[in-house]
């Protein structure tokens, strides 16, 4: 392949220079809109850039009572979700269907006149997913479009010949990479596993292996070290309702008590803060809300700076256990045991500090506490270091296999001449 060709002004900006010979089309001479009839009640749904068989018996998202009201979807074709723009541009917006159904007719669901239908979905992935384009057609973002709306839009075309070779060439690259980045997730979720169980078994037994052990009578602790006490919530923690120690906003963030961006429009932003409560470094944080819709987010966060927080959360400091110790325990309580969601016989939305009182703990010496606490910081540290490499090297991955379909469907790569391997041409 040849990365030198002759090219010319597409006369679009998000597209450049385009390969000579490559023809540039609106939207409407490339695609149809289809209002197909419903070919099955196999219900579909566009999650994570890919068209799926919904699982029905998860009870994700609204379910309709009936799905009369449901597009038919063939294979090839490409579903467009165009609902929510003003408030979501991150989520993957473009998927191509591989087996036919039903999706809902929120979704624009589109075919190719002529094109390639591989070659076709990755070109609207690209508009729609990589450039963004969706969100400033007309002059700014709106709530949601329709195919008028994309009518106009601009695209760069190879001739078929080239369209087949593109698609072929980016259906062995990314399947490379999408490769690697499963092998990825897969070593991020034995590390956090790890991290659970480390922080656990350090907490509920010990750091010295060859202890000694007699029963807790606590289902959740099982064994714990002769010498070890078991407490009561109310006897190891007390309720804050400090003054406000300052201005600084401070929020619960993936299990971290940060310093809120108030820059960033993210959630609900009070007209005022009189009602917020004081945080202190040690204090522990514990979101006690929406216990019955979400039962994956981290509840539990340990402050290290004063400010003030929302007094929907709840937030507690220890009697006189070590602070980090406190923060471990009550982490490993409400995030890694979940015990939060079943306190008081089932799933409630909310709770408050009355609701945790009876809930037990095993507690050694304030020495070995401190000595538990150092060695989870220290053995936390090393993982979260290598959970942030493989972030970082999933994230380049992700910016190349963008790059990757940007440069090919625009023709920055010369993939005229892309033969597929054997094991390819076989697949096709």
């Amino acid at each position: 392949m040849s990365v030198t060709r002759a090219m010319k002004d597409s006369g679009a900006a998000w597209i450049g220079e385009i390969p000579q010979g490559w023809e540039i089309k609106r939207m409407k001479d490339c695609f149809i809109s289809n209002s197909r009839a419903q070919p099955n009640k196999t219900v579909l749904s566009l999650s994570y850039g890919k068209v799926i068989v919904k699982d029905m018996e998860e009870k994700k998202g609204v379910t309709p009572e009936s799905f009369d009201s449901y597009q038919g979807v063939h294979p090839g074709d490409v579903v467009l979700r165009l609902t929510d723009l003003q408030n979501d541009q991150k989520s993957l917006r473009v998927g191509r269907a591989t087996t036919k159904g039903i999706i809902t007719s929120a979704y624009l669901c589109v075919s190719s006149r002529s094109l390639n239908d591989r070659y076709s979905a990755y070109l609207l992935h690209d508009v729609g997913d990589i450039q963004k384009l969706f969100y400033g057609l007309g002059g700014g973002v709106r709530q949601s479009m329709k195919f008028a709306d994309l009518a106009e839009l601009l695209f760069s075309l190879p001739t078929p010949a080239e369209q087949r070779a593109i698609a072929d060439y980016l259906d062995r690259q990314t399947a490379l990479i999408d490769q690697r980045l499963t092998t990825l997730a897969e070593k991020k979720a034995v590390l956090a596993e790890l991290r659970k169980a480390t922080i656990h078994e350090a907490v509920t037994k010990g750091l010295n292996k060859n202890a000694p052990m007699k029963d807790s009578g606590v289902a959740w602790i099982g064994e714990i070290p002769q010498g070890w006490e078991i407490k009561r919530m109310k006897d190891c923690f007390i309720s804050n309702s400090r003054a406000q120690p300052n201005k600084t906003v401070l929020s619960l963030s993936y299990g971290k008590v940060i310093v809120k961006d108030m820059e960033e429009k993210k959630g609900v932003t009070p007209e005022s803060f009189d009602s917020y409560q004081g945080v202190h470094p040690g204090d522990v944080v514990l979101r006690l809300t929406d216990l019955q819709n979400d039962q994956k987010s981290l509840r539990v966060g340990r402050a290290t700076t004063k400010g003030i927080i929302t007094s929907a959360y709840l937030c507690v400091s220890s009697r006189s256990l070590n602070d980090r110790y406190s923060a471990y325990l009550l982490h490993d309580v409400g995030d890694i045991q979940k015990l939060f969601y079943g306190l008081g016989g089932g799933v409630r939305q909310s709770m408050k500090f009355a609701d945790l009182a009876e809930l037990l703990f095993s507690l050694p010496t304030p020495a070995e506490q401190r000595a538990i606490a150092d060695y989870l910081d220290r053995q936390t540290a090393l993982i979260d270091t290598q959970l942030a490499t493989l972030d970082e090297q999933a994230q380049v991955l992700k910016v190349l296999r963008k790059a990757i379909i940007h440069e090919a469907v625009t023709g920055k790569i010369d993939l005229s001449g892309y033969v597929p391997q054997t094991s390819e041409a076989q697949a096709a």
